[in-house]
Protein backbone atom coordinates (compact mmCIF):
# COMPACT_ATOMS: atom_id res chain seq x y z
CA UNK A 1 0.00 0.00 0.00
CA UNK A 2 2.84 2.44 0.82
CA UNK A 3 4.52 1.71 -2.52
CA UNK A 4 1.27 2.39 -4.37
CA UNK A 5 0.72 5.60 -2.41
CA UNK A 6 4.25 6.86 -3.15
CA UNK A 7 4.00 6.02 -6.85
CA UNK A 8 0.61 7.77 -6.97
CA UNK A 9 1.99 10.85 -5.21
CA UNK A 10 4.88 11.07 -7.67
CA UNK A 11 2.45 10.65 -10.55
CA UNK A 12 0.06 13.45 -9.58
CA UNK A 13 2.53 15.94 -8.11
CA UNK A 14 5.05 16.29 -10.92
CA UNK A 15 4.88 17.94 -14.36
CA UNK A 16 4.64 15.76 -17.46
CA UNK A 17 8.34 15.66 -18.34
CA UNK A 18 9.35 15.00 -14.74
CA UNK A 19 6.85 12.14 -14.69
CA UNK A 20 8.89 10.37 -17.32
CA UNK A 21 12.08 10.83 -15.29
CA UNK A 22 10.71 9.51 -11.99
CA UNK A 23 9.00 6.61 -13.77
CA UNK A 24 12.31 5.79 -15.44
CA UNK A 25 14.01 5.94 -12.04
CA UNK A 26 11.37 3.73 -10.41
CA UNK A 27 11.68 1.10 -13.14
CA UNK A 28 15.48 1.34 -13.10
CA UNK A 29 15.53 0.60 -9.36
CA UNK A 30 13.20 -2.35 -9.80
CA UNK A 31 15.06 -3.79 -12.79
CA UNK A 32 18.46 -3.78 -11.07
CA UNK A 33 17.38 -5.23 -7.73
CA UNK A 34 19.12 -8.56 -7.11
CA UNK A 35 16.17 -9.85 -5.15
CA UNK A 36 12.88 -8.00 -5.40
CA UNK A 37 11.28 -7.29 -2.06
CA UNK A 38 8.58 -4.75 -1.22
CA UNK A 39 10.61 -3.30 1.65
CA UNK A 40 13.74 -2.78 -0.46
CA UNK A 41 11.72 -1.34 -3.35
CA UNK A 42 9.92 1.08 -1.03
CA UNK A 43 13.27 2.24 0.37
CA UNK A 44 14.56 2.79 -3.17
CA UNK A 45 11.45 4.76 -4.14
CA UNK A 46 11.67 6.91 -1.01
CA UNK A 47 15.34 7.63 -1.74
CA UNK A 48 14.43 8.55 -5.35
CA UNK A 49 11.63 10.85 -4.16
CA UNK A 50 14.04 12.61 -1.79
CA UNK A 51 16.52 12.98 -4.66
CA UNK A 52 13.88 14.71 -6.77
CA UNK A 53 12.50 16.98 -4.04
CA UNK A 54 15.69 17.93 -2.20
CA UNK A 55 18.21 17.40 -5.00
CA UNK A 56 16.35 19.23 -7.75
CA UNK A 57 13.18 21.11 -6.82
CA UNK A 58 14.39 22.77 -3.60
CA UNK A 59 17.88 23.65 -4.84
CA UNK A 60 18.85 26.89 -6.62
CA UNK A 61 20.81 24.75 -9.10
CA UNK A 62 18.96 21.45 -9.28
CA UNK A 63 20.83 18.22 -9.97
CA UNK A 64 20.51 16.63 -13.38
CA UNK A 65 18.06 13.75 -13.71
CA UNK A 66 20.74 11.41 -15.03
CA UNK A 67 22.91 12.02 -11.97
CA UNK A 68 19.99 11.53 -9.58
CA UNK A 69 18.62 8.38 -11.18
CA UNK A 70 21.73 6.53 -12.32
CA UNK A 71 24.44 7.87 -10.02
CA UNK A 72 22.50 8.64 -6.83
CA UNK A 73 23.84 12.20 -6.86
CA UNK A 74 22.01 15.39 -6.02
CA UNK A 75 20.95 14.94 -2.43
CA UNK A 76 22.90 13.38 0.40
CA UNK A 77 20.76 12.46 3.38
CA UNK A 78 21.84 13.93 6.67
CA UNK A 79 23.51 11.36 8.87
CA UNK A 80 22.14 11.72 12.40
CA UNK A 81 25.25 10.02 13.79
CA UNK A 82 27.55 12.59 12.21
CA UNK A 83 28.79 15.12 14.78
CA UNK A 84 30.21 17.58 12.22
Amino acid sequence: RRILMLLSALHVSTPTMVYKHWLNGALYQLYYMDEISPVAYLESLERLARQFVFGRFLQPEGAEYFAMIYQGAGYQALDSDDES
